[in-house]
């Protein structure tokens, strides 16, 4: 997009966007997983994945850095960017793939939430909410009156659409197509506070209820390793996120600083949303936390339907737009083409998963086959071939054959950077291109 070049996030925006996007959907999930999984391993996988986590950032940084002409991070070079410049295309189209169903699947994940918690919420305030449902039990409109301790109101029941869904869509549709990214920083710098809000108000109400330690032991049973992986990596799931952020934030932003700042933070954040609550409320396996602490009492039931409209629902334009952003910039598809994949598909996609224990199965394997893959093991991947490149580079002070193009190819379409800057280190004179060294 455009508009990503106006380099205009500061610390705060920053901070806010890298927090909101570690702190998506698997929220839910935490305290869930320190009950099965026990307080000691759970923890210390947080601790761990959020030190990988922030290491994979920086190596992504300095790829980006490494880029001929990007020294000072003047251009826009993204993830799937860097895929292209250092692997060629087809292991670009690989990994365009894998960044594109990580960010999709993410997104489906919070609009699955949304969902659930809007058709709740229709319950709460109008008694009721409806769906057209096509299972073998139940078949047409079908109205729900009562909302349950599972995660879907419905049950197992399959529905088309519901009027929670169809709601998700209207709010957020919209501005998913008309809203830049450096415009949603400051939906996203909101969106922190009233996120802070309420990690601290769920802390307080699980003390006020009581904690037993029996219901969150030191070591769980090993059949729920596989939830605890997945959750654990779907809410590091944010790495793929920062070459976006590189690209829109201010010159006297630290990059080092913001994402160790927001990701320990954000380990914290789960440690004492995972630990405490899960020793105040006893979490079925078919719910998550905030299904179950939005039946303790009013106050709780607005801040899980606030955290949902706040931060789960905020996100999922951020997803659709990084993962636009990424197809249009590197010319695997169109405009129009790309919208549909990122914008209109994954609703599609949704539906079959709107009901039932789904969203649990969805939240594990995504994470596992994906999430894995595209923050953990590519970032780590580009940065060695980024160092190999360029230790070629500087000693021969030419790119490796079809770097160049690579690179040049999605720059040349952005019409508020010169095309040239990219190759300018390339095609300068070796006594003129001092101020490119590293």
């Amino acid at each position: 997009m455009a508009c990503l070049f106006v380099k205009t996030v500061g610390t705060l925006g920053g901070f806010a966007l890298l927090f909101n996007n570690v702190t998506g959907p698997g929220i839910a999930s935490i305290a869930q997983v320190y009950q099965s999984s026990g307080w000691v391993v759970t923890t210390l996988a947080f601790l761990i994945f959020g030190i990988l986590a922030t290491f994979c950032s920086l190596l992504l940084v300095e790829s980006v850095q490494s880029v001929p002409g990007n020294a000072h991070f003047q251009g826009q070079v993204e993830f799937s960017t860097l895929i292209n410049f250092y692997f060629g295309k087809r292991a670009h189209r690989v990994g365009q793939f894998f960044l594109w169903a990580t960010l999709e699947s993410t997104a489906i994940l919070s609009i699955i939430q949304s969902s659930q918690a809007m058709d709740n919420l229709l319950i709460d305030i109008f008694g009721r909410t409806c769906g057209l449902a096509l299972g073998p039990a139940v078949t047409g409109w079908t109205c729900i009156t009562t909302r349950q301790e599972s995660l879907s109101s419905f049950g197992n029941v399959f529905t088309l659409f519901t009027l929670g869904f169809l709601l998700v869509v209207v709010l957020i549709l919209p501005m998913s197509l008309f809203v830049s990214m450096d415009g949603n920083i400051w939906v996203q710098t909101g969106v922190h506070f009233v996120t802070i809000y309420i990690f601290v108000q769920w802390f307080i109400s699980s003390c006020v209820k009581g904690l037993d330690r029996h219901l969150v032991p030191p070591i769980g049973s090993g059949s729920g390793f596989a939830q605890l992986f997945g959750v654990v990596m779907l809410n590091y799931a944010s790495v793929t996120t920062v070459p976006s952020w590189v690209n829109v934030r201010k010159k006297s932003v630290n990059i080092q600083s913001s994402l160790w700042s927001s990701n320990m933070f954000a380990c914290l954040s789960f440690v004492l949303l995972g630990a405490v609550p899960g020793s105040a409320f006893l979490i079925p396996d078919d719910s998550n936390f905030i299904s179950i602490v939005a039946l303790h009492d009013t106050l709780n039931r607005v801040d899980s339907y606030l955290f949902t409209i706040s931060l789960i629902m905020s996100s999922i334009p951020v997803f659709f737009l990084i993962a636009r952003d990424n197809l249009v910039h590197n010319q695997i598809l169109t405009q129009a083409r790309a919208t549909w994949f990122t914008h209109v598909l994954p609703w599609f996609i949704a539906i079959p998963f709107l009901n039932g224990p789904f969203l649990t199965y969805l939240t594990v394997w995504t994470s596992l086959v994906f999430a894995s893959v595209t923050n953990f093991t590519i970032p780590v991947l580009i940065y060695y071939k980024a160092r190999r490149f360029r230790r070629i580079y500087n000693e021969r002070r030419r790119p490796a054959p079809g770097a160049a193009a690579a690179f040049k190819a999605p720059r040349e379409s952005d019409e508020h950077v010169d095309a040239a800057m990219a190759l300018r280190a390339v095609q300068q004179p070796s006594g003129q291109r001092n101020e490119h060294r590293r």
